[in-house]
């Protein structure tokens, strides 16, 4: 009985102190999940503020397409597009999550600087297929940004948890009825 009480203070001394180890350790996983979930969402603002960015400039190449020439008004407005994009694409790029992301961007940006010179250079008609080298990067960068993001993988948890959702209210709605 005396070893008891001797060493019960010693097992509630060591109780204590792993728990709060455990509580320490459960803090700083905590914190780690915070600052990777706003990471992730400046991420994402990033990549939804430069496919905008991307699409005004897509959009005015494609009223060169329909124009069939580059006016000055047009050629002024995607040069300052572009400028705005390479500067932005700078700015955040500390947000970019990796090299192939990156190259892609940079990809998305030397195209654009090519196909104003191109246009700013082009005597005659302008046509669709002279704008593929564009599109083709800018597709390239929005899979690298759908697969970073998990863009599938959300939307086919997302389509799971719907239909979880309508067959627990079609079953509670048969329910119902058969309870009346």
């Amino acid at each position: 009985m005396e070893i008891i009480k001797l060493l019960l203070p010693c097992f509630i001394s060591v109780a204590a102190i792993v728990i709060s180890g455990i509580s320490l350790y459960i803090s700083i996983i905590n914190r780690k999940n915070a600052l990777r979930e706003h990471l992730y969402k400046e991420q994402l603002t990033f990549f939804i503020q430069l496919s905008e960015m991307i699409s005004d400039i897509e959009y005015l190449f494609d009223d060169v397409s329909f124009e069939k020439t580059l006016s000055e008004e047009k050629d002024k407005q995607i040069e300052e597009r572009i400028d705005k994009l390479y500067r932005y694409e700078a700015k955040y790029d500390m947000l970019i999550p990796n090299e192939k992301i990156d190259n892609a961007i940079s990809e998305v940006i030397i195209k654009a600087y090519d196909m104003h010179t191109m246009l700013a250079n082009k005597k005659g008609v302008v046509e669709w297929k002279d704008f593929e080298p564009f599109n083709d990067a800018y597709g390239n960068l929005i899979d690298e940004i759908r697969e970073f993001t998990g863009v599938e993988a959300l939307s086919k948890e997302n389509q799971d948890l719907y239909m979880r959702q309508i067959k627990n209210e079609t079953a509670e709605a048969r329910k119902s009825l058969s309870n009346r």
